[in-house]
């Protein structure tokens, strides 16, 4: 076997997309995405190859200077459980190492248990979990007052908030399956990350790059802070993003009975486990 790393390009698509092909279909948006992981220049968009045969990629995204990202892993069906997940995953470390990164960290489902045995053995720890919870809109109905409550706030706000808060986030955030720093200087660059609060709870609202998945349009939601209010600033997302045919509420599992009362479910995993997701991180420094 000559195995390589080499950084991934156009020609590698169609071998790209074999790979992603026996992904469910929420986590196929690589390939669509593929021409930016390649051109983005703030990441790595890598492959493992034997040869001329591409066995699995992955993608390192510098999010600061000093925090980098693993996302994307993938690798072909008759390549798993041969050590390819692991080498990509150690290829990303390495490369944060390179470039002085201080923490390196990604996220997995809770039932990944390749990923998470693979964090374990690399030396990452698990820092925290949320659950993504869904809302099919035909299935609520709310109170006949439709006026919005509530209007956004600073992004200075937010983090006076977030540092007071319960069931806040510690030194990462939550947007979905993404963690980032809790680094103002990247929220103030979000523009497209909008947020609510009431008293100590908060809801982060990012902008959905593309609203329509194969199973219809939605948006999201993050929820941090006292439940007080949780019920009440869902219900303003709701408003806002009528027009949608599903909502996902991303929450903490001390919150997740409250989007429950309102008609949020949780999606299960083929083992009947909940779906979760699982932030795994590695201090270099």
């Amino acid at each position: 076997m000559n195995f390589e790393f080499r950084k991934l390009t156009k020609e590698n698509i169609p071998a790209i997309t074999e790979i992603s092909s026996h992904m469910p279909s929420y986590f196929q948006n690589i390939l669509t995405n593929a021409d930016n992981l390649m051109n983005n220049p703030i990441g790595y968009y890598f492959g493992l190859f034997d040869k001329s045969t591409l066995l699995g990629v992955g993608n390192l995204r510098y999010i600061t200077q000093k925090f980098a990202w693993i996302e994307s892993i993938r690798v072909a069906p008759n390549n798993q459980k041969k050590g390819i997940g692991t080498a990509l995953f150690q290829h990303g470390v390495e490369k944060a190492k390179e470039r002085k990164c201080s923490v390196v960290a990604y996220a997995t489902e809770g039932s990944n248990y390749g990923s998470c045995k693979i964090g374990e053995e690399l030396g990452f720890q698990l820092v925290t979990s949320m659950i993504p919870l869904w809302l099919i809109l035909d299935d609520i109905v709310l109170a006949a007052d439709m006026e919005l409550k509530h209007q956004p706030i600073s992004v200075d706000e937010v983090f006076d908030l977030m540092n007071s808060i319960p069931n806040g986030p510690d030194e990462e955030v939550c947007l979905g399956w993404e963690f980032v720093p809790k680094d103002k200087s990247i929220f103030d660059d979000k523009k497209e990350l909008k947020f609510f609060a009431v008293e100590k709870t908060l809801l982060l609202e990012p902008k959905v790059d593309n609203r329509e998945s194969k199973e219809g349009s939605f948006a999201k939601s993050i929820i941090y802070g006292a439940e007080k209010h949780v019920k009440e600033l869902l219900e303003d997302f709701i408003r806002r993003n009528s027009s949608c045919e599903f909502l996902n509420c991303v929450i903490s599992d001390e919150l997740e009975h409250i989007p429950k009362e309102i008609g949020f479910t949780n999606h299960f995993n083929a083992d009947g486990s909940p779906v979760k997701t699982l932030l795994w991180k590695m201090k270099l420094a």
